[in-house]
């Protein structure tokens, strides 16, 4: 949910009203109650999904954020565009763009478990963690010296770890992986995308150390991925 009031209750429970940008998610166990507050609506965006995998994204990843199903988010907008993006792709319904989905839903619910308000020291998320987070994901390509960010955070190796990934959802390193080949998915997109040059744009000299660290984290070999976008 983007903008607007929302009331929203669980398996027949008591209705809460909701209004703040926020990620929900729902799932077959559960009975869920929610619609708009007034006449002048909401702005919300969603998508159904299904499946082994669907299945999985829900239960391990969103589930143990919350026992209310649903977390305030601290950027709305970049999640409501990846919405908008991913009902795009759908809409073409074309087989070929479903790897392209795939990824963006991916990233859709890393931002949301990313968004995850655990308390930290207090109560208060660390900002320069925020923003160290938010330069990876914009330039993935750069390489980060992790113990050098620690120290320049007035932070302990340790602790700056534990508290990136308490906020971020991930170890920094596994941060920084996930973020590159997510970059790496869209590169091969493009026309005339190559798996070599790629590799090059995001720091890897040895294309075959890329593609292996490409079908981790993507699922396919980038060579498949590419395939699936004819030039």
């Amino acid at each position: 949910m983007l903008a607007g009031k929302m009331a929203y209750g669980v398996d027949g429970g008591e209705r809460v009203i909701l209004d703040q940008p926020l990620a929900f998610w729902h799932h077959p166990r559960h009975r869920y109650q929610y619609g708009a507050v007034d006449a002048r609506g909401w702005d919300h965006h969603w998508v159904q999904i299904r499946g082994t995998r669907a299945r999985r994204m829900i239960e391990e990843a969103l589930m143990p954020l919350s026992s209310d199903f649903y977390v305030p988010v601290p950027a709305p907008h970049l999640l409501a565009q990846e919405f908008r993006e991913l009902v795009a792709i759908l809409e073409i319904h074309e087989p070929r763009r479903h790897p392209e989905a795939v990824a963006r839903l991916e990233r859709i619910v890393a931002l949301i478990v990313g968004s995850e308000t655990v308390p930290v020291d207090g109560g208060r998320r660390h900002a320069g963690v925020e923003a160290l987070a938010a330069t990876v994901r914009e330039h993935p390509e750069t390489t980060y010296d992790f113990e050098a960010e620690a120290r320049r955070l007035h932070l302990s190796s340790s602790h700056f770890r534990r508290l990136f990934r308490r906020q971020i959802g991930q170890a920094p390193t596994e941060f920084l992986l996930s973020c590159r080949m997510r970059k790496a998915a869209y590169a091969l997109q493009k026309p005339e995308a190559q798996v070599k040059t790629v590799a090059s744009l995001l720091g890897y000299d040895d294309p075959a150390q890329f593609s292996k660290l490409f079908k981790k984290k993507i699922g396919v070999a980038p060579a498949h991925y590419l395939r699936a976008y004819p030039q």
